[in-house]
This record gives C-alpha cells, sequence and structure tokens, in this order.
C-alpha cells in the first residue's frame, strides 16, 4: 500500500543431501500462510538443492544465496552441515537484513542458536521478532520458539528462552501443508471403512524423505520383495529431488519381478497417502504427515536427530519402531520381523487409531495465529 512498509519476513535455512528437505519444506508451509496475510518472505540459505530453488521461485519467494566459506567451524554438532562459524554466517547475514529490514526473522538450522540471534536483534533499526525451529531443545534468544517432537512441553525451555518467550510444542503445532489436513476426512474414513471390511494391507508405500543419501530406499524395497507377498498387493516407491540413488532404484524395480511403481518429485502426496494401507518411512518430519492421515507405519531411524521423535511416537502406538536403519543389515530379514506381522487383516486398525490422534495438520494456522498475535507491536504494524 502506498506510503507503508511492506511486511517482510526473513528466512535463514539450508538444503542438502546430508541436511535433507524438512526444514525447508516447513519454512515453505509458514511462507505460503503469510503470504495469504500480505507478508513478503525472503529465504537466505548457504547450501540449498536446485529443485527447491525452483519450488520457492514457483511459490513466488525470493532466494539470496550468501557466499559459501569463510572461518571453518569448530568441533560443535552440525558445525558441518553450516560450513563455517556461526558468528560468521551472522555477520555475512546481518548486511542483508539492514538493508531489507524485516519485521520477522525465522532460523531453522541445527547449527544456528542463540549467538546468532543474538545478532540478528541489532541487525535491524527495530529488533524484529524471531521464530526459532527446534527439536534439539537448546538455548535461544528469541521471541517465539517452536519444537514439534511428540511429547515436548513448553516446560522443556522454562532455563533456555527468556521470559517473554511463547513456546509451541508438539505435533499439534506442526507444520504440514494444508492439503493433509484437507485430506485427512476422508483418509479416515477410507481406512475405517477398510477395517470394518477386514481387509487387509493392499497397497504399501516406502518414503524415506527428499533426500536418502544413504538408500534406505532400496534397501527397505529389497525386503519387501523378498516376502511372499501377495501378486495383488501394491508397492510404490516415493523419491525426493534429492535422492542419488534413482537409476539403481529403477534397475532394481525393473528386475524384481514384481509391479512396483515409482514416484518421483510427488506435488500432491497427501492424496497419494492417503490411498495407502501401510508406510514404510523415515522418522522424520513426514512421520506428522502419515498421522495426520491416520496412516499406520513402520518408523526407521535415519539420522540421531529422529531417535527421541520415533521412540515417543512408538511408545503412544502410533507407529512400529522399525529401529534405526542400518546398511549392513539382512532387508529381508527386517522385513519379516517387522512387515509381516502388520500384512493380516485389521492388524493396523490400532496404529491408525493412536495416530490419527497425534496431530490433525492444523499446525500451520496454530502459529500462524500465534506470529500475527504480535501484529500490534510497532515493528509488525506497516510504517506512516
Amino acid at each position: 500500500m502506498s506510503g507503508q512498509r511492506s511486511r517482510t519476513m526473513a528466512i535463514r535455512v539450508d538444503a542438502s543431501l546430508v541436511i535433507g528437505l524438512g526444514h525447508i519444506m516447513r519454512c515453505l508451509t509458514l511462507a505460503n500462510a503469510l503470504t495469504e496475510q500480505g507478508f513478503e518472505s525472503v529465504f537466505f540459505a548457504r547450501v540449498m538443492i536446485e529443485d527447491m530453488k525452483r519450488k520457492l521461485g514457483e511459490a513466488g519467494h525470493r532466494l539470496v544465496m550468501l557466499p559459501e566459506g569463510g572461518p571453518q567451524p569448530g568441533p560443535t554438532p552440525y558445525g558441518s552441515w553450516l560450513g563455517t562459524t556461526e558468528e560468521h554466517d551472522a555477520e555475512v547475514l546481518g548486511g542483508h537484513m539492514k538493508a531489507l529490514q524485516p519485521q520477522i526473522i525465522v532460523v531453522d538450522h541445527y547449527a544456528l542458536g542463540i549467538a546468532w540471534e543474538r545478532a540478528m536483534r541489532s541487525s535491524t533499526d527495530q529488533s524484529p521478532l524471531i521464530l526459532a525451529f527446534d527439536d534439539l531443545s537448546r538455548p535461544h534468544d528469541c521471541d517465539i520458539v517452536l519444537d514439534a517432537t511428540l511429547g515436548r512441553s513448553p516446560d522443556d525451555y522454562a532455563d533456555l528462552v527468556p521470559d517473554h518467550c511463547r513456546v509451541l510444542t508438539g505435533p499439534r503445532h506442526a507444520l504440514l501443508r494444508p492439503d493433509f489436513a484437507a485430506e485427512r476426512p476422508a483418509s479416515l474414513r477410507r481406512r475405517d471403512e477398510a477395517f470394518a471390511a477386514g481387509t487387509s494391507v493392499q497397497a504399501l508405500l516406502i518414503f524415506m524423505g527428499g533426500a536418502d543419501g544413504e538408500n534406505c530406499t532400496g534397501w527397505t524395497l529389497r525386503g519387501l520383495c523378498e516376502l511372499p507377498l501377495s501378486p495383488d498387493v501394491e508397492l510404490h516407491v516415493v523419491t525426493g529431488p534429492a535422492y542419488p540413488h534413482q537409476d539403481g532404484l529403477m534397475r532394481y524395480a525393473e528386475q524384481s519381478g514384481r509391479s512396483i511403481t515409482l514416484h518421483r518429485n510427488v506435488s500432491d502426496m497427501a492424496a497419494l497417502m492417503s490411498g495407502m494401507d501401510l508406510v514404510l518411512g523415515a522418522a522424520g518430519s513426514s512421520s506428522w504427515e502419515r498421522c495426520c492421515l491416520g496412516v499406520p507405519a513402520i518408523n526407521l531411524v535415519l539420522a540421531d536427530n529422529q531417535k527421541e521423535a520415533a521412540q515417543a511416537l512408538s511408545r503412544t502406538g502410533a507407529c512400529v519402531d522399525g529401529g534405526v536403519y542400518e546398511p549392513r543389515n539382512d532387508p529381508r530379514g527386517w522385513a519379516e520381523a517387522k512387515v509381516a506381522p502388520l500384512l493380516k487383516p485389521a492388524a493396523t486398525h490400532p496404529i491408525s487409531l493412536a495416530a490419527r490422534e497425534v496431530t490433525d495438520g492444523n499446525g500451520a494456522a496454530r502459529v500462524m495465529d500465534v506470529v500475527l498475535s504480535h501484529a500490534s507491536r510497532p515493528m509488525l504494524e506497516a510504517a506512516p
């Protein structure tokens, strides 16, 4: 509007084969939600997968690539993800913040914490609202902290954040794309009808996230193909834009002797997942998508930061604990122990009932409401 400055949100996040796509996807969901409220979002990254650059552009968001290099990180957890020190990253980004003057700064990076956030406090003329994503219970100097880990509570951050900080915890705040909440009623209804009819598993899906550098996807598929599955059982595999083993996966699928449908860069994941009777997936952020739809799942831990959430979810009965992925293990033995028992009629019903109680998929709306509740603050008001 003429005479007023635009509402701007700066988002600091990276995406790579090692980091995965979960961080960028939840930031993209938040940016899309706030676009509808008049915010312009600008993403800042040191590393970004090419496909995600395209997705950001298609959504109407700007991406600024920060220069690589700088002082080497010390022996800190996740320092290699950043490729430099926290202080250097803040110094480089600070110049951009001076020019952009964002009202909100979002950070979703395990290597950026309280020191980085303190530097951002003074990076603009008016102190910005800082929203920090966290799954690790770390100290923060922010106004909102979001930790969607199951079982996490605001008390876990009592001594880690300023007194004024709003702490949002649990999967009810998980940032899922709106199509998952929209698909939820039909998904729950379809599987309840199947359970009532005593139908066994007819469609299985493997999805290990957008990257999967260690090829848990191929390992899991080999295990499934060695089970004595009925020819009527459909096998589906979804891979993301950063999956580096696509050629080998295609060769295996062609030579397996089974009907295997490969999906790459799926645009409507909610609809595809809704039609599945069982999902074998990574214990990351996609766990909440499966729960929203009530889809029974076997979760495999592909990274250390997934262990706590995977264990908490399995304790509720909302998934089967598939353990920590170890490529040297026998995939057939794993499939016989974990998958085969769930192929009987109604065996997955209790899992679905527990999963659907974890989240309803409306976390983005809840988080957006909290952000907008700060709109009365002068920094978020449009300047005359």
